[in-house]
């Protein structure tokens, strides 16, 4: 085994492919590792996250193959008078399901890459990691950090939803909760007695344009707009997605559904298809067609187009808000541990961490 570590983004293109096969390999359900782990996704982030001063990635490779990957980000850090590292995996700035790397999940593997890090990265004090919950890869990764010695807790948990999606559209429909049914059947009447309903799928390089216009059109009169949490009120979010969506229609992973009226544009999905699972990253409508329900139309044409290309999983990504547990009660959990080096600064944050805990549970007494 032998390793090395990028620091130059450029580097990392010669090993953009075997990065993209090892985390599509483990993407099959919920369980594993999604599109936000991908070579793409990172060197985005990489790209538009100027903030963020030291980046690295650590590649272990047994002879001519990738075995690991490591992606990571640096942020400095001060306990009293002694200074350090904070290091986290690099999905955890913007990111969904994570994970490591791995092109086998086995306590080895992670023993092995878990000691690289604690032996030959220098200077951090905690690094923190994310794992959907009950994962293989969470279970063997809390066996090996007890067995190497290294502190750890959790600090962070998370639920998103998503939804199982049956090979026949008909029989999905039919599972569908008979309220949701009718307002999308009943909507997408009322929205053709007032005019033209068009639907259309985006997935190539030469739409890429188009969609993103049509999304910053509907962005600007959604109801994300006033709340502030609109792409277009997000300079680092418009950025990202700006750079990330050419690179997706390349891989052949974008998927951006939209719906018009009259050739207006009024209800979008922004998604990508990675294997068999499609991810909502972001949808809205124009609130001047709210009463029309045009989420729920769009919804009523891009299930059956994703059906058809044999997607199985509709995973919405984020929180688990009330718009999104309307079409499913399945979730999926993520949790974020933060791991303290042996060193004399990861000792010390271990114990601060502690002591705070006790005081907390003796406040509560």
């Amino acid at each position: 085994m032998s390793f090395k570590v990028y620091v130059n983004p450029d580097d990392l293109k010669a090993v953009s492919s075997e990065w993209n096969q090892l985390v599509q390999r483990y993407s099959n359900d919920v369980s594993g590792l999604d599109i936000t782990a991908s070579y793409d996704w990172t060197n985005t982030l990489w790209q538009t996250r100027e903030d963020v001063a030291e980046k690295l990635v650590v590649v272990e490779k047994d002879l001519d193959t990738i075995t690991a990957i490591l992606p990571l980000y640096k942020s400095k850090s001060k306990l009293f008078f002694l200074s350090y590292d904070t290091m986290a995996l690099f999905s955890n700035l913007y990111g969904g399901r994570q994970g490591l790397i791995l092109s086998e999940v086995s306590q080895k593997s992670i023993e092995n890459l878990i000691g690289y890090a604690a032996d030959h990265i220098h200077g951090w004090g905690t690094l923190t990691l994310s794992f959907v919950r009950g994962s293989t890869q969470e279970r063997l990764c809390k066996q090996t950090l007890s067995n190497v010695g290294l502190q750890f807790e959790l600090i962070a948990e998370a639920e998103s939803p998503y939804i199982e999606l049956d090979s026949n559209w008909d029989d999905f429909l039919k599972s569908m909760p008979k309220k949701l049914r009718w307002t999308m059947k009943s909507s997408e009447k009322r929205l053709r007695e007032i005019g033209q309903v068009e639907y259309k799928h985006f997935t190539r390089s030469d739409e890429v344009d188009e969609f993103l216009e049509a999304v910053m059109i509907i962005e600007s009169d959604s109801w994300k707009n006033e709340a502030g949490t609109a792409i277009s009120k997000n300079e680092f979010q418009e950025n990202f997605y700006r750079h990330f969506t050419p690179s997706a229609a390349k891989n052949n992973w974008l998927s951006g559904h939209l719906l018009t009226l009259d050739g207006e544009p009024i209800a979008y999905i922004y998604g990508m298809s990675f294997g068999s699972t499609f991810y909502d990253f972001k949808e809205s409508y124009k609130e001047t067609y709210k009463k029309y329900s045009p989420g729920h139309v769009l919804k009523s044409f891009a299930f059956p187009e994703l059906i058809s290309r044999d997607i199985s999983i509709y995973d919405f990504m984020g929180k688990c808000e009330d718009y999104k547990m309307r079409w499913t009660d399945k979730k999926y959990g993520r949790v974020t541990y933060i791991v303290y080096n042996k060193t004399l600064v990861g000792k010390m944050l271990a114990l601060k961490s502690k002591l705070i805990g006790i005081l907390r549970k003796y406040r509560k007494a």
